[in-house]
């Protein structure tokens, strides 16, 4: 658990926020989506899903990243 929060705390430099709560929960929401984004991906076994899923993926969570 202490490794999950030291990462989110590492991320959240990243993740702009109009505050630090804000950046935090910003940061969590996208990490664990990300998280959430690799289990569906290695479920699927044609290689052409999978990049089809991270790439559409890789998208979204830069674009919520920035703002």
């Amino acid at each position: 658990m202490q490794a999950l929060k030291a990462h989110v705390r590492r991320m959240s430099k990243y993740v702009p926020a109009a505050n630090d709560e804000e950046r935090r929960e910003k940061t969590v929401a996208l990490f664990t989506g990300m998280a959430g984004t690799l289990a569906i991906a290695r479920a699927f076994t044609e290689k052409r899903d999978r990049r089809a899923i991270l790439d559409a993926a890789r998208k979204i969570y830069l674009a919520a990243a920035r703002g």
